[in-house]
């Protein structure tokens, strides 16, 4: 199985993750109808998201599909900056599809859960309204217009959709001219004549037939219900009915059916508004007007119903006052003053402008060329092309922010110079948001400057650090306003000592996001530890507290994890003294992952039961929430608490798309932990497709080819291997090395995750010198990484040291897991579980060098940690288990050694199942007891079982697959199967004299041999081939006797094998 590299075509009668429709690459489904599915999709020519709707398959497919085209040929003729835009029509197979722009964002219907102030209300009704008009001039009409057809877009634009229902004003006219003969029940009369070419356009050929009830009851009008031909008044009425909703929290007319509210809007009985909103006049006329049950007394159009909604008497009143009786009296100075007015207006708007470019000194045309060379022309020449893409897509989400800093400062200037245009805030206030964008400049200029010292790095984060910015429009609200407040001292340091920390911390932040966690920490714990921002931190806490933050990160990712503890705990501290929830919060979190990674379970439970208080207390907001159970689920991981972790996983990625949007680029990273999750339940099904899903979001955010596919093909691949999939693991692994490599080159040490696992496969089947090359590939890696002293190095070390150990290396062996012990137990604690698989492999080895005793403490250790940290179910607990019922057996413990190994293999297959390959080793430990206990077919049951997987598994011409068919030769021997032991140690014999001697350990040669020769021995064959079967062994061990340095092999293993020569062990 080779790793997908394209999207996949399905049957045109469904479509699912990574299927196409058209040219466009399915991502998810946004929603479904009555007429179909909506799809959030990618539209790989234009690099862009799209949304498709696509009919849904029915009977009645030609009116369904002429239904759709109306749809597209509507709304293409709309080009309105309020109604979503129509990019393509095509058809699926037999279904129609139409592909619109993407609205990020939601519902009207969903703004309006919050209660607003009316003016706020009306502002968002009448940019909707103007789509309406838009249409209406185009010669459409909507039919049904309600909230829930209406987005907003996270910037606040609104945008008409689903014109599923529209109708074109000509076919309502010649319907209006037809009169009652419209109206006539369905088959009644004469059969129709065949329609014109022009009248057989999708557009005009009618919705339903004549009689039926289109559009949404409670938004319907009058003539909708009676079944009549309608105009655009009908929307009108819609529109007022949505309107009287959003302003006073309920409909104009309720009801508990579709016939209750069909009498009372055709009798105009509406209901009562209620008493506690206050909604001035001009806007109750409004709607009393736009939803008379008559037509003809409703507005002349949308146009004139506009006016009237924005036209607010007051506002005239105030005017008139100002300026009514100079007019009167004076009417040619007015005149005059006017004039100069213009001209003050047209020099301000000139100003502005002028004042909005400051984004230029940080961001033009010679700062992009300059980064776009340092980050992409510089590299090697391999990488560019993959790097110059990447840049791409980075410069666009830069130009934007840029781009919306100049609105935003032009904005604040016409605060600033008492524009009428501008609003009514005080001085005091536009002063304060210029203060904010210049504060948010600075942090854009650190971000820039970070990108050109993070190197490929940083540009691969680059549009994740881009979105992470301060949006600058943020800085003219009175929320964000407050929020910059929290930050300045209140005045007590300068604006140019405010502007230079906020720069730093930038590139500090930047630089963490980039992993360049060395760089990051000596920008900021020099701040911290130094008197340059001493007085400023002293004024702002939560400018300290910030620093602290972006440190502890520093430390966390360096796995410093004591500097970590420390920092985030200053953190926590100084924002709670301050009373600074939200820094506070961050500190939580941070010190909610920190204790996870250094398994220090109670603590993080406990952070995380504060992290909670702290959510609620800021009011409970989801992407607060989708943070916490991010890092909740990380913990709930750790210990091995899979069903919790999966639990919150999922309620983060709930609280993320509530918070920003089903495709937020934080989703990959807990659909990938989600998967890690399920898979380590057994819950198989679906896991793919949250890959898929993973893989698609990273196209639609950072564009095909970026590193981030490359590292979920590292997770696909860590996935088929714990599957027991060696070739296909080794595909995705092997896929995700190329795909790095092609961005950072072969030496990065972002590779190192991908070679250590693509090690680990190769020794799974048993490659094992190819795997001891990758092992040490990846250690360098990881200490250029991470450094020396780092856990996560010993780790890597300790995993070398299994294969040390596999090829008969024991005292490298010895020495690398007591190193990689050290440093694992150094960072993470005495209880952390990777210690107990290091301390299970040694306890294995010391019994293989006949140290019962050091084995025995090593397994009950092991047994204690994995207990402690992960539950005495859990599988891990299976493996020293193994070891020591094994090693019980062999010394005639028959009984003990049972208990020891049935317990193994039960708590392993109710992880794992019978047949995965990890159990092959515990079979046939049971089988050689159980034979040896006399329960021969229970014995021979397990060798044929462990056998059959192992054959499945390993490479048929490795190490691991000759040793496992001597195990079961040397089983079958002792259950007097000689035929079959004879004949499976005469295959072990085979693949080991074949082997390279860099993938089997030097004993292998002389074991292969003395089972041989005992199968050749007691099955009556010939007694001169079992004496030279003896010999070779015998005098291979003369040779190794006599090897030095590291391929020397211990005097123990020697010593036992020549008593096993001479007969004394058999």
């Amino acid at each position: 199985m080779v790793p997908p590299t394209k999207a996949r075509r399905v049957p045109p009668d469904r479509a699912v993750v990574g299927s196409t429709i058209g040219r466009y690459v399915v991502v998810r489904t946004l929603g479904q109808g009555g007429m179909g599915t909506v799809f959030l999709a990618y539209d790989p020519e234009l690099d862009r998201r799209v949304a498709v709707k696509l009919l849904r398959a029915s009977k009645a497919r030609d009116t369904s599909r002429s239904r759709l085209m109306r749809e597209a040929q509507a709304m293409a003729r709309v080009s309105h900056p309020n109604v979503v835009a129509v990019h393509d029509v095509g058809t699926h197979g037999d279904r129609v599809f139409i592909t619109m722009e993407y609205i990020e964002g939601g519902t009207l219907q969903h703004w309006l859960r919050t209660r607003r102030p009316w003016g706020e209300v009306v502002e968002m009704f009448a940019a909707a309204g103007r789509g309406l008009l838009a249409a209406h001039e185009a010669g459409l009409i909507h039919r049904d217009f309600k909230p829930e057809n209406v987005l907003v877009t996270a910037r606040g634009e609104v945008k008409v959709t689903d014109f599923g229902l529209v109708r074109s004003l000509d076919e309502s006219i010649s319907q209006e001219q037809s009169g009652d003969a419209e109206r006539r029940a369905p088959g009644a009369g004469e059969p129709p004549d065949e329609p014109s070419a022009s009248q057989s356009s999708p557009l005009t050929t009618p919705l339903t037939r004549a009689g039926a009830v289109i559009g949404t009851p409670a938004y319907m009008s009058p003539e909708q219900f009676a079944s009549e031909p309608v105009d655009p008044r009908a929307d009108q009425w819609a529109f007022c009915a949505a309107l009287h909703q959003g302003l006073y929290g309920q409909l104009p007319f309720s009801g508990d059916s579709m016939d209750a509210i069909r009498e009372r809007v055709l009798a105009g009985k509406r209901d009562e508004p209620p008493r506690d909103r206050s909604i001035p006049a001009h806007v109750q006329a409004v709607l009393e007007r736009g939803l008379r049950v008559e037509r003809d007394a409703r507005w002349s159009s949308m146009a004139e119903l506009l006016d009237a909604l924005l036209d607010d008497p007051r506002q005239r009143r105030r005017r008139w006052l100002a300026g009514g009786a100079v007019v009167a009296s004076f009417g040619g100075a007015v005149l005059g003053a006017q004039l100069w007015a213009q001209a003050q207006a047209r020099e301000l708007e000139r100003s502005c402008t002028a004042e909005a470019a400051q984004i230029e000194a940080s961001w033009d045309a010679a700062r992009r060329e300059e980064l776009r060379v340092a980050l992409v022309v510089g590299e090697a020449e391999q990488t560019r092309g993959r790097l110059e893409a990447i840049w791409r897509r980075a410069e666009g989400e830069l130009d934007r922010w840029s781009e919306g800093h100049r609105q935003a400062r032009r904005s604040a200037c016409m605060v600033a110079a008492g524009s009428s245009s501008a609003g009514e805030r005080s001085q005091a206030e536009a002063q304060a948001q210029i203060a904010c964008l210049d504060r948010q400049l600075s942090t854009f200029a650190g971000t820039l400057e970070a990108f050109e010292a993070g190197g490929t790095l940083a540009l691969v984060h680059a549009v994740e650090a881009t979105t992470e910015l301060p949006m600058p429009e943020s800085c003219l609200e009175r929320a964000g306003l407050e929020s910059e407040g929290s930050l300045t001292g209140d005045g007590a340091a300068s604006p140019e000592e405010l502007r230079a920390l906020t720069r730093r911390l930038a590139q500090a932040q930047t630089l963490n996001l980039a992993t360049r966690y060395g760089e990051a920490r000596s920008l900021v714990v020099g701040a911290l530890e130094g008197d340059t921002f001493d007085a400023l931190y002293l004024a702002a806490p939560a400018l300290r507290a910030r620093t602290q933050h972006i440190a502890a990160v520093a430390a966390h990712g360096q796995a410093n994890y004591d500097e970590a503890h420390k920092y985030y705990l200053e953190a926590f501290h100084t924002a709670t003294e301050a009373a600074e929830d939200r820094s506070a919060l961050l500190a939580v979190f941070g010190l909610i992952w920190l204790e996870s990674d250094r398994a220090h379970f109670d603590r993080a439970a406990e952070w995380a039961a504060l992290g909670e208080s702290l959510t609620q207390r800021l009011g409970g907001r989801a992407a607060d929430y989708a943070q916490l159970y991010r890092r909740r689920g990380r913990m709930h991981q750790s210990r091995g608490a899979y069903a919790e972790a999966e639990a919150d996983y999922r309620r983060a990625l709930e609280a993320i798309e509530e918070a920003h949007g089903p495709e937020y680029l934080t989703n990959v990273t807990v659909l990938t932990m989600l998967a890690y999750v399920l898979r380590e339940q057994g819950k198989l099904d679906g896991i793919p497709e949250l890959y898929e899903r993973a893989l698609q979001l990273v196209a639609l955010n950072l564009g095909e080819g970026h590193p981030r596919t490359a590292m979920i093909a590292f997770e696909q691949g860590k996935y088929e291997q714990s599957l027991g999939h060696p070739d296909e693991a080794r595909a995705y692994l092997e896929q995700s090395i190329a795909g790095l490599e092609q961005t950072f080159g072969p030496t990065h040490p972002l590779l190192f995750g991908a070679v250590n696992s693509l090690a680990m496969v190769d020794y799974d089947v048993g490659r094992l010198g190819v795997s001891r090359v990758g092992f040490a590939r990846a250690i360098a890696m990881a200490a250029l990484t991470y450094g020396e002293a780092s856990p996560r190095l010993g780790q890597l070390i300790a995993n070398a040291a299994v294969v040390s150990q596999d090829l008969g290396l024991h005292a490298e062996a010895l020495e690398e897991y007591e190193r990689g012990r050290a440093l694992i137990e150094a960072g993470y604690g005495p209880d952390y579980d990777g210690l107990g698989y290091v301390d299970s492999a040694q306890g294995e080895l010391y019994i293989e060098l006949g140290e019962l005793e050091l084995a025995k403490d090593k397994l009950d250790e092991a047994k204690r940690i994995f207990e402690v940290s992960l539950g005495p179910e859990h599988v891990m607990m299976s493996e020293p288990m193994r070891v020591w019922g094994t090693s019980l057996c062999a010394e005639g413990r028959i009984e003990e050694g049972l208990t020891e190994l049935r317990q193994s293999l039960a708590i392993a297959e109710a992880s794992d199942g019978p047949d995965h390959p990890e159990n092959v080793d515990i079979q046939v430990a049971l089988a050689h007891c159980e034979i040896r206990a006399g329960a021969k077919a229970e014995g021979l049951a397990l060798l044929a079982r462990g056998l059959r997987v192992g054959e499945g598994h390993y490479d048929a011409g490795s190490i691991r697959m000759a040793k496992l068919l001597r195990l079961v030769a040397e089983a079958e021997l002792s259950a007097g199967e000689l035929e079959a032991a004879r004949e499976h140690a005469e295959r072990a014999l085979a693949i080991v004299d074949a082997l390279d001697r860099r993938d089997a350990p030097a004993i292998a040669y002389v074991d292969a041999r003395l089972t041989l020769a005992w199968a050749v021995e007691l099955g009556g064959g010939s007694v001169a081939r079992a004496e030279q079967l003896r010999e070779q062994a015998r005098a291979r061990l003369d040779e190794l006797a006599k090897l030095e340095g590291e391929a020397s092999v211990d005097p123990r293993i020697l010593a036992s094998r020549r008593a096993q020569l001479e007969g004394v062990a058999r």
